[in-house]
């Protein structure tokens, strides 16, 4: 996965986040250290690019990287 991480043009934090595939993350423990390293880095405001809505199932495995869902 090649996930690109830019800053938000004119904020003060947050990132925008490029490249992520949900259903992959289970199965790549880096790409998911580099989410939450970026979330830490970036005052925990990430704003993910798909150009598609998500299933239940890729939304659930993108939250998952950083907690137990609820």
């Amino acid at each position: 996965m090649d996930i690109e991480i830019q800053r938000i043009d004119g904020a003060l934090f947050g990132a925008r986040i490029f490249g992520v595939e949900p259903s992959a993350l289970p199965d790549d423990a880096t790409a998911a250290d580099v989410l939450r390293r970026a979330a830490i880095e970036h005052h925990g405001t990430l704003v993910f690019e798909f150009g598609r809505m998500l299933e239940v199932g890729a939304l659930n495995a993108l939250t998952r990287v950083f907690g137990e869902n609820e």
